[in-house]
């Protein structure tokens, strides 16, 4: 598994991220359910369809001046697409309160299980 203090999966809605599932999440997003959109890292997986990592959002220039960083201590994160019929509707991620450098055996398991959620989600449609 990967050591992270919080796990989600997201659905990224136009103006909102909505937690489906969470672990670990607390204080004003555990109250809300979710984060703004435009400050969810979970929307760069979603709009590029592709996994997104940053190792430490601190020096990331997209991620630097984020309030999920500077206000709620983001420091890494790791997020891999969750489809539905081919559609990307959210991610499941980590999220860390240092920098992590992600190891392939971390992502491979964060990839395996973007895809359960992605097929628990697709029975339900069934």
């Amino acid at each position: 598994g990967v050591a992270a203090p919080v796990s989600l999966a997201s659905v990224v809605l136009d103006t909102s991220q909505f937690l489906a599932g969470s672990h670990g999440v607390t204080g004003w997003i555990a109250d809300a359910e979710g984060t703004p959109a435009e400050w969810s890292f979970c929307a760069h997986a979603v709009t590029s369809g592709e996994p997104y990592v940053v190792p430490d959002a601190q020096a990331d220039p997209e991620q630097s001046t984020n309030p999920l960083v500077t206000e709620d201590g983001f420091r890494s994160y790791a997020g891999f697409p969750v489809t539905v019929d081919g559609e990307v509707l959210g991610a499941h991620c980590v999220i860390g309160t240092e920098p992590h450098t992600f190891t392939a055996a971390e992502l491979t398991e964060l990839e395996r299980t973007a895809a359960a959620i992605s097929s628990l989600l697709e029975s339900y449609r069934a």
